[in-house]
């Protein structure tokens, strides 16, 4: 299994473990309930941070997107004007 990209935010891993002594507390109350075993708790913390990461990443695209667009609605805006003035000029 690969690593993570990056560190993971302490209240996510905090989440599974949290799960994690739930699933063990339930397996103590009911037959029906398997606890996890560590190797199924450490693979849980990968998928939580790959599903953190994707997020992430997500949103760096997000926000450079916005100052793409940004930039280009500033770029036609002073082209529109810099013709509007050359227009106006005899």
């Amino acid at each position: 299994m690969s690593q993570p990209p990056g560190p993971v935010p302490a209240e996510i891993s905090n989440l599974i473990d949290q799960f994690a002594d739930t699933e063990h507390r339930n397996a103590r109350k009911y037959s029906n309930s398997e606890p996890l075993d560590e190797s199924g708790i450490y693979d849980l913390h990968q998928v939580a941070a790959r599903i953190y990461a994707t997020g992430f990443d997500d949103g760096r695209r997000v926000e450079s997107e916005r100052q793409r667009a940004k930039h280009a609605r500033a770029f036609d805006a002073e082209s529109k004007v810099a013709a509007l003035s050359t227009e106006a000029t005899p």
